[in-house]
């Protein structure tokens, strides 16, 4: 695979960053600034988004796991938002050796609903998003932007500045946008999550509009070694609204591992 783009700052144990849908690492500088006083903080752009370059056959969430190992190619703490949570997932799943602890947020191991799943988004809202990255993609990125807001003063600023980040390097690529959309539908690691056996954080907001917070939950229960913080207000990007909470629940899980 292509050469994927990344930032990196401050020193000592390593924490990798991995984005969700539509966006790209610049998401995290936020966080990052407040984490690189204790951590070498590296935030990747995933294959087709931000300054990663966009390849003609967009990879699967297993090739995105196995192209991360061998760029990073040493023991992380892993964090995963969102779509970045699966392959998080997946990389603790085929990599473990490089991953000393999980951080998924907003995660959740199937986004859309089924007979038997109903944490997820429902799949006539998802067909929605599909439809208008045809129709309209502007619109549907600007559409995505405002469900990750939760409650509170703090939704206004949070949309502001994510859709500042989702345009930052121009308009995203369709194709990789599809591609992203096809691997959220077709996506589900709930038989496979037994397989993860390193220490796992997991951060949802309680007002999330876009993964219920149920999905964490069942995380919390289906992973072998996990717990849970809800965070109040927060809607699909906890780490920007609530930087220093979920900066400190971070700092507090890696002291511990």
């Amino acid at each position: 695979m292509t050469s994927l783009y990344y930032e990196q700052t401050g020193g000592g144990p390593d924490l990798v960053l991995l984005h969700g849908w539509g966006l790209h690492g610049g998401v995290f500088r936020q966080l990052m600034d407040s984490l690189s006083d204790e951590f070498c903080v590296t935030a990747i752009d995933l294959p087709g988004y931000g300054r990663s370059p966009v390849v003609s056959e967009p990879p699967s969430l297993n090739d995105m796991a196995d192209s991360l190992a061998t760029l990073v190619a040493k023991p992380a703490v892993w964090l995963g938002w969102s779509l970045g949570g699966l392959v998080a997932m997946i990389l603790a799943m085929r990599h473990a050796e490089l991953v000393r602890g999980l951080v998924l947020v907003a995660a959740t191991p199937r986004f859309v609903q089924a007979t038997d799943w109903s944490a997820g988004m429902a799949p006539e809202t998802f067909s929605g998003f599909a439809k208008g990255l045809t129709d309209d993609c502007h619109a549907t990125l600007n559409r995505f932007v405002s469900l990750q807001s939760g409650g509170g003063n703090a939704s206004r600023e949070l949309i502001r500045q994510l859709r500042e980040e989702v345009f930052k390097h121009g308009e995203p690529h369709t194709g990789t946008l599809a591609a992203g959309l096809e691997q959220l539908r077709d996506t589900d690691l709930r038989q496979s999550l037994a397989e993860i056996k390193t220490p796992t954080l997991l951060i949802h907001g309680d007002s999330d509009r876009l993964t219920p917070a149920a999905a964490s939950e069942y995380l919390a229960q289906a992973l072998p070694d996990a717990e849970m913080v809800l965070v109040k207000t927060a809607g699909h990007a906890p780490f920007i609204s609530h930087t220093n909470i979920v900066a400190e629940h971070i700092r507090n899980f890696i002291h511990g591992l």
